[in-house]
Protein backbone atom coordinates (compact mmCIF):
# COMPACT_ATOMS: atom_id res chain seq x y z
CA UNK A 1 0.00 0.00 0.00
CA UNK A 2 1.41 3.44 -0.90
CA UNK A 3 -0.57 6.43 0.82
CA UNK A 4 1.34 9.70 -0.34
CA UNK A 5 4.89 8.38 -0.60
CA UNK A 6 4.45 6.43 2.90
CA UNK A 7 4.57 2.35 1.94
CA UNK A 8 3.03 0.24 4.12
CA UNK A 9 4.05 -3.72 3.67
CA UNK A 10 2.83 -6.69 5.95
CA UNK A 11 2.40 -10.12 6.11
CA UNK A 12 1.35 -12.91 8.83
CA UNK A 13 1.06 -16.17 9.90
CA UNK A 14 -1.82 -17.06 12.42
CA UNK A 15 0.03 -15.77 15.19
CA UNK A 16 2.07 -12.56 14.05
CA UNK A 17 2.23 -9.86 11.77
CA UNK A 18 4.69 -8.31 10.47
CA UNK A 19 5.09 -4.69 9.19
CA UNK A 20 7.18 -2.58 7.15
CA UNK A 21 7.02 1.41 7.08
CA UNK A 22 8.50 3.43 4.80
CA UNK A 23 8.50 7.14 5.35
CA UNK A 24 9.66 9.81 2.99
CA UNK A 25 10.81 12.03 5.83
CA UNK A 26 13.03 11.55 8.50
CA UNK A 27 10.84 12.00 11.72
CA UNK A 28 8.57 9.18 13.56
CA UNK A 29 6.15 6.79 11.32
CA UNK A 30 2.87 5.48 12.61
CA UNK A 31 0.45 3.09 12.13
CA UNK A 32 -2.99 3.00 13.64
CA UNK A 33 -5.11 -0.77 13.39
CA UNK A 34 -8.67 -1.09 13.08
CA UNK A 35 -9.82 2.37 14.34
CA UNK A 36 -13.43 2.95 15.76
CA UNK A 37 -13.87 6.94 15.19
CA UNK A 38 -11.02 8.40 13.77
CA UNK A 39 -7.96 7.88 16.15
CA UNK A 40 -10.58 6.09 18.71
CA UNK A 41 -9.54 2.72 19.51
CA UNK A 42 -6.99 1.77 17.37
CA UNK A 43 -3.93 0.10 18.33
CA UNK A 44 -1.23 2.30 17.32
CA UNK A 45 2.60 2.16 16.30
CA UNK A 46 4.64 4.60 16.64
CA UNK A 47 8.48 4.81 16.22
CA UNK A 48 11.08 7.76 15.64
CA UNK A 49 14.74 6.55 14.50
CA UNK A 50 16.91 8.84 16.52
CA UNK A 51 20.88 8.84 16.10
CA UNK A 52 20.76 5.39 14.24
CA UNK A 53 18.72 4.14 18.25
CA UNK A 54 15.28 3.10 17.07
CA UNK A 55 12.10 4.15 19.59
CA UNK A 56 8.86 2.54 19.27
CA UNK A 57 5.95 2.58 21.37
CA UNK A 58 2.73 0.45 21.57
CA UNK A 59 -0.23 2.84 21.35
CA UNK A 60 -3.79 2.93 22.16
CA UNK A 61 -6.52 5.60 20.46
CA UNK A 62 -7.79 7.27 23.37
CA UNK A 63 -9.22 9.73 21.77
CA UNK A 64 -10.81 11.02 18.28
CA UNK A 65 -7.29 12.72 17.77
CA UNK A 66 -5.01 11.49 20.24
CA UNK A 67 -3.10 8.31 21.20
CA UNK A 68 -1.30 7.17 24.88
CA UNK A 69 1.02 4.54 25.21
CA UNK A 70 -0.88 1.22 26.21
CA UNK A 71 1.55 1.27 29.47
CA UNK A 72 0.14 4.17 30.93
CA UNK A 73 -3.57 3.06 30.43
CA UNK A 74 -2.71 0.20 32.31
CA UNK A 75 -2.18 -1.98 29.42
CA UNK A 76 1.66 -3.20 28.19
CA UNK A 77 4.05 -3.05 25.28
CA UNK A 78 3.15 -6.13 23.05
CA UNK A 79 6.12 -4.93 20.43
CA UNK A 80 7.94 -8.51 20.16
CA UNK A 81 10.69 -7.54 17.53
CA UNK A 82 11.76 -4.02 15.59
CA UNK A 83 14.59 -2.62 14.12
CA UNK A 84 15.08 0.89 12.20
CA UNK A 85 16.68 3.45 10.30
CA UNK A 86 17.47 6.52 8.34
CA UNK A 87 18.69 6.60 5.13
CA UNK A 88 19.01 9.23 2.41
CA UNK A 89 16.31 11.46 3.81
CA UNK A 90 13.70 8.51 4.57
CA UNK A 91 12.44 6.33 7.15
CA UNK A 92 11.93 2.36 7.76
CA UNK A 93 10.73 0.73 10.36
CA UNK A 94 9.86 -2.91 10.94
CA UNK A 95 8.12 -4.81 13.43
CA UNK A 96 6.12 -8.04 14.70
CA UNK A 97 3.08 -7.90 17.03
CA UNK A 98 1.22 -10.91 17.72
CA UNK A 99 -2.65 -11.23 16.19
CA UNK A 100 -4.17 -11.65 19.54
CA UNK A 101 -2.80 -10.23 23.01
CA UNK A 102 -4.72 -10.05 26.75
CA UNK A 103 -4.33 -6.29 26.63
CA UNK A 104 -7.28 -4.51 26.53
CA UNK A 105 -5.71 -1.83 24.75
CA UNK A 106 -4.53 -4.10 21.37
CA UNK A 107 -7.09 -4.83 18.72
CA UNK A 108 -7.27 -8.70 18.12
CA UNK A 109 -6.60 -9.15 14.29
CA UNK A 110 -7.94 -12.53 12.44
CA UNK A 111 -6.11 -13.79 9.17
CA UNK A 112 -8.49 -13.59 5.99
CA UNK A 113 -9.92 -10.64 7.30
CA UNK A 114 -9.50 -6.94 6.04
CA UNK A 115 -8.82 -4.31 8.63
CA UNK A 116 -9.15 0.13 8.19
CA UNK A 117 -5.61 1.49 8.74
CA UNK A 118 -4.61 4.63 9.47
CA UNK A 119 -0.98 5.37 8.70
CA UNK A 120 1.10 9.08 9.27
CA UNK A 121 4.38 10.36 9.78
CA UNK A 122 6.19 14.11 10.34
CA UNK A 123 8.63 15.29 8.00
CA UNK A 124 11.25 16.08 10.63
CA UNK A 125 10.28 15.90 14.00
CA UNK A 126 11.00 12.62 16.56
CA UNK A 127 8.66 13.43 18.94
CA UNK A 128 5.44 11.60 19.29
CA UNK A 129 3.64 14.12 20.29
CA UNK A 130 4.03 16.79 17.43
CA UNK A 131 1.23 16.68 14.89
CA UNK A 132 1.89 14.64 11.78
CA UNK A 133 3.07 16.37 8.68
CA UNK A 134 1.12 13.92 6.89
CA UNK A 135 -1.50 11.09 7.15
CA UNK A 136 -3.24 8.79 5.22
CA UNK A 137 -5.82 5.97 5.50
CA UNK A 138 -6.57 2.47 3.76
CA UNK A 139 -6.86 -1.19 4.16
CA UNK A 140 -5.07 -4.00 5.06
CA UNK A 141 -6.54 -7.49 4.17
CA UNK A 142 -4.67 -10.40 6.27
CA UNK A 143 -3.45 -13.62 4.58
CA UNK A 144 -5.57 -16.73 5.90
CA UNK A 145 -2.52 -18.01 7.53
CA UNK A 146 0.05 -20.79 7.57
Amino acid sequence: MDAGGFEVHWSNDLNYLRVGLVSPGTGYVAIGFDPEHRMRGANFIIAAVRTGRLTIRDDYGDGTVRHTADTLLGGTDDIIEAAGREREGRTTVEFVIPLATRDEYDKTLVPGEIYNILVAYHETSDSFTARHSQRGSGTMRLDVGR
